[in-house]
């Protein structure tokens, strides 16, 4: 099936030489107590390039500090804000791991899977009046499968005219394997959210960045 211009599995791009990278469907999770307002954890896999990592984004009502521990109640992630920053308070937070290669020794995707465990990563915060509060998201080790045949066409940003692009629902996660298949669920069982497009324009300079949104079943 061919897609026209696509959400969330993610692409890059390098000047108008367009390449895609898939990321896990996200997880959000609203939970009761206004602080947090937003919680997300995702594992972002680029199967043109090779590489993952892990990202969370924390938002909610000013804190001055939290903390992340993963499913196994080991903690990840800890920022703190002091003097006028702690007084004022913190509000959106968002991270993410380094993304080596997965072809290099040590950093397969197996290797990141298994430094961030699936399940519920806990978030605890302490907000400006010292109160103690925290929310759960989950993070999926089940991925879809990267776009192929990717296909730029039309007259270009230097000339003024529209781009079409288009590519094909691939049949596995490119550049960046696991270790073996039974690593991660079956593709067929993942529901496809949609895709996000990222076209970078790196010359001449400034860089312009060109993002679009577009949900699964849309074609």
């Amino acid at each position: 099936m061919r897609r026209t211009i696509p959400l969330l599995p993610i692409l890059c791009s390098a000047t108008l030489a367009l390449c895609l990278g898939w990321s896990a469907p996200v997880s959000w999770a609203q939970e009761e107590e206004p602080e947090f307002s937003e919680l997300r954890a995702l594992i972002e896999i680029n199967t043109t390039d090779g590489d993952a990592g892990f990202q969370m984004l924390i938002d909610g009502d000013g804190w001055k500090e939290v903390r992340v521990d993963d499913p196994n109640g080991q903690k990840i992630y800890t920022v703190k804000g002091d003097k006028s920053v702690q007084e004022q308070g913190l509000t959106e937070n968002f991270f993410e791991s380094a993304e080596p290669e997965c072809s290099e020794e040590g950093f397969s995707l197996t290797d990141t899977l298994d430094r961030f465990p699936a399940g519920e990563y806990t978030v605890h915060g302490k907000s400006t009046d010292n109160e103690h509060f925290e929310g759960e998201t989950p993070l999926t080790h089940a991925f879809r499968p990267g776009p192929a045949n990717l296909l730029p066409s039309g007259g270009g940003v230097n000339a003024g005219g529209p781009i079409t692009i288009t590519w094909d629902i691939g049949d596995s996660l490119g550049n960046c394997p696991p270790d073996d298949p039974n690593d991660i669920p079956a593709f067929n069982t993942v529901p496809l959210f949609g895709y996000q497009v990222v076209v970078e324009r790196e010359f001449p300079e400034p860089l312009l960045v060109f993002f679009a949104e577009v949900r699964g079943g849309r074609a």
